[in-house]
């Protein structure tokens, strides 16, 4: 992600928007790509689900849904987590959604939400940015009296808070 971010400084002012927007969505691919080459695409995978409980500290049970319960009791950045075979750090953990949002948002290192490479796997992880629920397993409520909710994803928001 910071490589990204040094690479719109490099080029800022010389990159048309459709320049960046292309590059954004490279990028989102790649971020995907990585995900799905590190840790696997198959949510059913045993392998898959243990390396994930290896690399976020976590106990690291026998069987997929003791290990999915484990993945699910915690809160990371999905990016950390890509980028932690490369820097060493290990991943931080969040206590809540809340939390991990806030800080998401204050680093602006979303993950893509929709990306069309994104297998199950990852896509079992994805967790609400935008609108995070206030704490573990609170229930997320939609309605048609706060609209702002109905849409979560970070071009929204972006459009949303910055104007664009």
């Amino acid at each position: 992600m910071s490589q990204f971010k040094e690479l719109k400084k490099e080029h800022r002012g010389l990159w048309s928007k459709e320049d960046a927007k292309k590059a954004r969505e490279v990028f989102k691919d790649a971020l995907t790509k990585d995900f799905n080459d590190t840790y696997g695409t198959d949510e059913n995978d045993l392998a898959s689900w243990q390396k994930l409980c290896t690399v976020l500290d976590l106990n690291v049970p026998d069987d997929v849904e003791s290990c999915r319960e484990q993945v699910k009791s915690v809160y990371v950045n999905l990016v950390d987590l890509i980028e932690t075979p490369y820097t060493g750090k290990p991943v931080k953990h969040f206590k809540s959604e809340a939390k991990l949002s806030e800080c998401t948002k204050k680093e602006e290192k979303y993950f893509p939400r929709d990306n069309v490479n994104a297998g199950d796997l990852l896509k079992y992880l994805l967790r609400q940015i935008i609108v995070p629920g206030k704490g573990k397993n609170y229930p997320r409520r939609r309605t048609k009296k706060n609209p702002e909710q109905l849409n979560h994803s970070p071009k929204a928001y972006i459009k949303q808070h910055n104007g664009v």
